[in-house]
């Protein structure tokens, strides 16, 4: 599923305006396909700025690159970002094998709000010295989302900072929103 709409200066929705919502079942490389052709057809190769959010699922990123060049669109007019409730979702899952129960909330909001900073190295630091203290080696399941993070991290996807001063989403929110909407209460329904 995809959705693809104008942003506001704000980097929300614009008011008053009609967003495409479309999906296939033909996989990825159809998904990157449709992608391409809606941002086609909206114009987005004369936009100031492209930004596009995702889940962490590894076909996505693998395949954005490809859209970005399809559309004809200069590195610098795409932005990649993580979506904002996966990342602090794995760093959640990384606290709760890391910290007791009674410190996590503390723990987790302090590492929610170095990351909205767009400090994820520091979040990353904290979390892997929590590893260290407890003795916990590379097979233990915490390093799955330490990786995972790392690896967004190095790849820019976790600029939430830079994402908020330039005005655009550091969520995916609105397909989210469409997919409860849409699929779940509708095509899944009665």
């Amino acid at each position: 599923q995809i959705i693809v709409f104008g942003m506001d200066d704000a980097g929300r929705m614009k008011k008053g305006t009609t967003p495409i919502l479309d999906a296939t079942f033909g996989g990825p490389d159809a998904v990157m396909e449709l992608l391409a052709m809606r941002l086609h057809q909206v114009g987005a190769a004369s936009a100031e700025v492209v930004a596009f959010r995702a889940d962490g699922a590894p076909w996505i990123w693998e395949r954005l690159e490809w859209v970005r060049q399809r559309l004809g669109l200069t590195p610098s007019q795409a932005s990649y970002g993580l979506d904002w409730c996966h990342a602090v979702h794995h760093v959640s899952l990384a606290l709760a094998v890391l910290a007791s129960d009674a410190e996590r909330q503390r723990v987790f909001k302090k590492l929610r709000k170095w990351l909205k900073q767009g400090a994820w190295r520091k979040v990353l630091k904290d979390l892997i010295d929590r590893m260290v203290a407890r003795g916990l080696d590379e097979t233990a399941p915490a390093w799955t989302e330490l990786n995972f993070l790392e690896r967004h991290g190095e790849a820019g996807h976790l600029d939430y900072a830079t994402f908020r001063r330039r005005k655009l989403p550091i969520g995916s929110g609105a397909i989210e929103s469409a997919i409860r909407r849409v699929i779940n209460l509708r095509m899944k329904g009665n």
